[in-house]
């Protein structure tokens, strides 16, 4: 399997002195784990070095945890589970069939540029070796950039110019802006610039692909659909297992060009040339899956909600409406689904049997909203999101039966 091979090709990258590196940016210990040849091929998230975990190499949050104790994370959200909920929302993704997600499992990594105790660090000078960490570890992602960034560039066209997602490709084109130095899409970083960046999602690996963009482009309608399909998957992922920390520096997008001679030829209206593809990629997924429903000072919104309203504000698609109606009225989805889920949580040490069976009831009532807002077919995610909390309880019932 390709992704095992990337685990085995970086476990023997460390043991031959190709060390992970902390990302400075977040709130956790977050490590890039590279290859021989040390590109960037994965994120590994250990759990004892979560935000408020033990072993945390964050000062800020150690002060956090010590000093401010009634600032203590989020109550909604089992603590130190974050490594879980990353490999959950990956189950989830595939088995939505929104692939969004990078692939993302729960492996165990030894390294000395992991945080460990006293003792394991003395340990490891009398040459014994490490104990491994349970993590998640999830592919990384090149040739993304984050959504903010991408749309700081490319602002999506106001609705009195560009008119419904059913716009002709006729419509005067955006002017791009002009391709530079700086751009985040041709820019290589070198190991040295890790550390200093700003954001890890920022970085680009060198690719043998060709991804960048000519500089002509611009919102086409084909274009603009298939944003809005991939935004919808997006809403409809973060909103069921409630995603409390969905920003727009924390999903992705990448534009890859089809070169193909034979793209809309017979549709003189558009532009000859590379055509665009447009996908999302779901990062950060590690604050999703509460126990419960926000109910304190901090509701965590949703990020995409403040994208403007001539994009989150239509209706879902009839596509994207018979896709996940189909999924979710399906018994024996929900049967596998379930099961799926429940193993990859119980894969945690602290796991709770009754704290799982909370974390499901949030789910089902936030497919069940989801299912009752994709009935409509004028509704949207502004809809969605403005829907009553609900909580979905699986109950056993003894149901008397008469015997002839």
């Amino acid at each position: 399997e390709h992704f095992q091979s990337i685990v085995e090709s970086a476990k023997y990258a460390m043991a031959n002195g190709v060390d992970p590196l902390l990302v400075s940016a977040g709130s956790s210990g977050s490590y890039f784990i590279r290859n021989m040849d040390k590109q960037i091929v994965a994120i590994f998230k250990p759990k004892d070095e979560e935000p408020y975990g033990p072993l945390s190499p964050k000062w800020a949050k150690w002060i956090h945890r010590n000093l401010f104790p009634c600032f203590f994370g989020r109550s909604c959200l089992i603590p130190n589970s974050g490594y879980t909920s990353e490999a959950a929302a990956c189950i989830l993704d595939r088995r939505l069939a929104t692939n969004i997600v990078p692939y993302t499992a729960i492996v165990e990594l030894s390294s000395p540029s992991f945080y460990y105790g006293f003792w394991s660090h003395h340990g490891c000078y009398s040459h014994r070796k490490l104990p491994p960490k349970l993590g998640s570890f999830q592919l990384f992602l090149h040739d993304y950039q984050d959504a903010s960034t991408f749309l700081r560039k490319h602002p999506w066209p106001e609705q009195h110019y560009w008119g419904n997602a059913a716009a002709t490709a006729s419509t005067p084109p955006q002017p791009a802006r002009p391709a530079n130095s700086n751009d985040p899409w041709t820019h290589t970083m070198q190991d040295s610039e890790i550390s200093s960046n700003d954001h890890m999602l920022n970085l680009l690996q060198p690719s043998t692909a060709v991804s960048t963009p000519p500089t002509n482009f611009f919102w086409t309608a084909d274009l603009q659909f298939q944003f809005r399909q991939e935004l919808s998957k997006l809403v409809i992922l973060d909103y069921i297992m409630r995603n409390t920390d969905r920003g727009l520096d924390n999903w992705m997008i990448n534009i890859s060009w089809d070169t193909s001679d034979t793209a809309d030829l017979a549709n003189t209206s558009v532009p000859r040339g590379p055509r665009p593809k447009l996908k999302i990629g779901a990062i950060d997924s590690g604050l999703s899956f509460p126990w419960k429903h926000p109910d304190e000072w901090r509701t965590f919104p949703f990020g995409w909600l403040f994208l403007p309203i001539a994009l989150i504000g239509q209706p879902f698609s009839p596509d994207i409406r018979e896709h996940f109606l189909r999924i979710l009225c399906s018994r024996e989805w929900w049967s596998q689904t379930v099961k799926e889920l429940r193993d990859c949580f119980a894969i945690d040490p602290d796991f709770k049997e009754r704290m799982w069976l909370r974390q499901l009831a949030v789910i089902k009532g936030q497919a069940f909203n989801v299912v009752a807002t994709l009935k409509d077919p004028q509704q949207g995610p502004l809809e969605l999101a403005r829907r009553q909390r609900v909580l979905v309880w699986d109950d056993i019932m003894d149901i008397p039966v008469a015997i002839p």
